[in-house]
């Protein structure tokens, strides 16, 4: 019986967090270069199996009866283009990110390449930070009449003033999500120069927003069922213990 109601709670608890999840990617549908998440559960026999077939001598983990979420994948797809004809936007085809140094000192990477000049001619993120060329300085620009390639290249007056650094790393699994759509970059950072860049336009979110509402309408119902079974368990409990208690 009291298996059982750890079963139903975990299962509760796993589409909670599929639900935060899949709302994320919803609110963010708008949101330039988002890349959508994915939620992965499992159970405790497929980690145990999983375990053995890869001859880990590790520990197997917690003895979780039921489902619980065991990461949250992020989906790097790339989105569609959006022309928008503005001369400070960017979005990059294939998988390169900008760098953006932040005031800190620490530099993180996205795929929103919704920039802004500041006071000085810097070209800004829009969310703040320095955007970042191919050697990982920041850039300057006389102004907003400048022209822009394939490759990221920015030319004033007919002349290479700088080129966008785009930068890439081996394992795109192993990026951190940051807050507004950034990563944290990792070490192995590299520049792409296979990668290119499409100007005055901006990579639109990789969230499809009916397939998300149709995930998030499934995992609504399960956590309702999860809830009624640990309701139904709980009533049958307090029944037992009241007859058991109950002088004969």
């Amino acid at each position: 019986m009291i298996r059982s109601y750890f079963t139903a709670t975990a299962g509760a608890i796993t589409e909670n967090k599929n639900l935060s999840v899949l709302a994320n990617n919803m609110v963010n549908t708008q949101t330039a270069g988002f890349k959508r998440d994915v939620p992965l559960d499992t159970t405790f026999a497929t980690k145990l199996l999983t375990r053995l077939a890869m001859a880990d001598s590790g520990s197997v983990g917690q003895a979780v009866f039921g489902r619980r979420v065991e990461e949250t994948y992020t989906d790097f797809t790339q989105g569609g283009f959006l022309a928008t004809e503005r001369a400070l936007d960017f979005a990059v085809r294939g998988d390169g990110f900008f760098a953006v140094e932040r005031e800190d000192g620490s530099v993180l990477w996205t795929r929103n390449g919704e920039f802004a000049l500041d006071a000085d001619g810097n070209l800004v993120h829009a969310r703040g930070g320095s955007v970042l060329d191919v050697g990982g300085a920041p850039i300057r620009l006389a102004g907003t009449g400048f022209t822009a390639d394939g490759e990221g290249g920015l030319y004033e007056n007919g002349q290479l003033t700088a080129q966008i650094g785009l930068f890439s790393t081996a394992d795109l699994t192993a990026l951190i999500k940051a807050d507004e759509g950034f990563f944290i970059a990792p070490d192995d950072a590299a520049p792409q120069f296979a990668q290119s860049v499409v100007w005055q336009s901006l990579e639109q979110s990789n969230t499809n927003m009916t397939k998300e509402m149709s995930l998030a309408i499934v995992s609504a119902r399960e956590f309702q069922t999860y809830s009624r079974i640990m309701k139904m368990i709980d009533e049958t409990t307090g029944q037992t213990v009241s007859e058991i208690g109950r002088p004969v």
